[in-house]
């Protein structure tokens, strides 16, 4: 079965429940509640899962010890990021095996989530339907990632309670995990600290145009060209290109970004001057802006999704005297996403040699052991990487 599928099933099930029944405030708090666990559950209990382990499972064999790191450097880590490598190393010192060190990263993760989620007054659970949809992969193979957004969330959840020297730690902590939570906080704290413009529903149309524009416009070639201008490293000028030369001119994404956009204009209040109002508009200038090159926007979206989630259905559902209509469209949109993607990544693992996303859980083990269970996917993962990964990455940039 591919694990990566289940919560995306359970949560279409369980968002419509809440669409049935939307004044029953008391049943779809407990609705939430019982989605999020099972969803975190499922995830939660993956073992040694997707073909990313290639690259963590060594690093957390290998890695070296904290105080050997904190005189020495490392060496096994020494293209990943400082925080994720004293994370690893400490886990590994106390001698927690590599399940539950994954485990916990699903655990700050989802905590940071809950806690986002519950600023919302309804519609909890489609939130935590269109998460499911839109990140799968930082849920189910990007450990580095899904801690820096974490540490993201509880950043904005800070700077919401006015906390502002927890908010420039966990700032901090976040771009130790990911080096590309630099833009992202970089931008927040542009857009939360600094004077801002005041924005109007103009405002969107502009939006409208980038994204239309970028479908056709080589954003990619520009940012390229500026890898030879600005003092990036080596591997930062490697990692940059390879992203942007992954690109689709129209995904079907395109369609829930135009009817989001154009919901939140007809929708929206006017703002004047709200410092978080901005920051949600920039970041959905940034996707409009890095719509095609879906690999190189998925490393910066992850962080601010959440967010724009939360942003998005507390500014629609806040008005309750126009035409359900574009709401209804706006939903009907995600499940139409919803729909192609899954049945993508279906197709996908049943066309692969290497099934790399067939399920292996915790519960595995009463079957085989944790060597043979490591060894037999680890395998799978080099395999996928070498023979699928590339290929279909090559068709990409056609």
């Amino acid at each position: 079965m591919n694990l990566m599928l289940l919560p995306i099933f359970v949560m279409s099930l369980f968002s419509l429940i809440e669409f049935l029944f939307p004044d029953q405030r008391r049943m779809n708090n407990q609705l939430f509640k019982l989605a999020f666990f099972i969803v975190y559950s499922i995830i939660a209990v993956k073992y040694y899962y997707g073909p990313d382990i290639r690259l963590y499972v060594p690093l957390y064999d290998k890695i070296e010890s904290p105080w050997d790191i904190f005189l020495n450097g490392t060496v096994v880590g020494s293209n990943v990021e400082i925080g994720f490598v004293f994370f690893c190393s400490i886990f590994k010192w106390l001698g927690f095996s590599f399940w539950f060190f994954t485990f916990t990263i699903t655990s700050i993760y989802f905590l940071a989530i809950y806690k986002l989620f519950n600023k919302l007054d309804k519609y909890k659970t489609f939130a935590l339907f269109a998460l499911v949809v839109f990140e799968a992969n930082i849920l189910f193979f990007e450990y580095r990632q899904s801690l820096s957004v974490a540490f993201y969330i509880f950043s904005i959840l800070a700077y919401f309670d006015k906390k502002y020297s927890r908010f420039i730690l966990f700032s901090i902590l976040s771009i130790l995990f990911h080096k590309s939570a630099i833009l992202v906080c970089l931008l927040t704290f542009t857009m939360l600290f600094l004077p801002t413009i005041t924005y109007s529903k103009k405002y969107y149309i502009l939006l409208l145009i980038c994204l239309v524009t970028c479908i056709f416009f080589s954003i990619g070639d520009i940012a390229t060209l500026l890898t030879k201008i600005l003092p990036f490293n080596s591997g930062a000028i490697f990692s940059i290109k390879h992203h942007l030369t992954i690109e689709k001119n129209i995904q079907v994404v395109l369609f829930t970004y135009i009817i989001g956009i154009y919901s939140l204009y007809y929708y929206g209040k006017e703002r004047n001057y709200k410092r978080y109002y901005a920051l949600m508009l920039s970041f959905i200038l940034f996707i409009a802006i890095f719509y095609k090159y879906w690999f190189f926007l998925g490393r910066f979206r992850s962080c601010f999704m959440p967010l724009i989630i939360v942003f998005v259905i507390k500014e629609i559902t806040d008005n309750q005297y126009k035409s359900v209509f574009l709401k209804q469209l706006l939903v009907l949109s995600v499940y139409t996403y919803c729909f192609f993607y899954t049945r993508g990544v279906f197709l996908s693992n049943e066309n692969s040699a290497t099934k790399v996303l067939n399920a292996t859980t915790i519960f595995t083990l009463k079957d085989e052991s944790e060597e043979q269970i490591k060894a037999k996917n680890i395998k799978l993962a080099n395999k996928y990487f070498d023979t699928e990964y590339l290929k279909n990455h090559i068709k990409d940039t056609n």
